[in-house]
């Protein structure tokens, strides 16, 4: 099983365009399980892939500056 971490805070648009993109990819991919990492979800993960998606809460902001 292929696990990908998908930073939730780093779009202008906010999460959705992310997880609308993470949805697709595991409706067809049945091998992928993802991390969610951000401060909030704006919208519930469908049932069926809950066990698929974990969410880590992250509130710390790391500015392109300090990298």
């Amino acid at each position: 099983m292929t696990r990908i971490a998908v930073d939730l805070q780093g779009g202008d648009l906010g999460s959705p365009p992310f997880v609308y993109g993470i949805l697709e990819t595991l409706e067809r991919q049945p091998d992928i399980q993802v991390v969610l990492l951000g401060d909030a979800l704006e919208n519930p993960i469908p049932e069926k892939f809950a066990h698929r998606i974990e969410f880590i809460q992250t509130t710390e902001v790391v500015d392109s500056r300090e990298s």
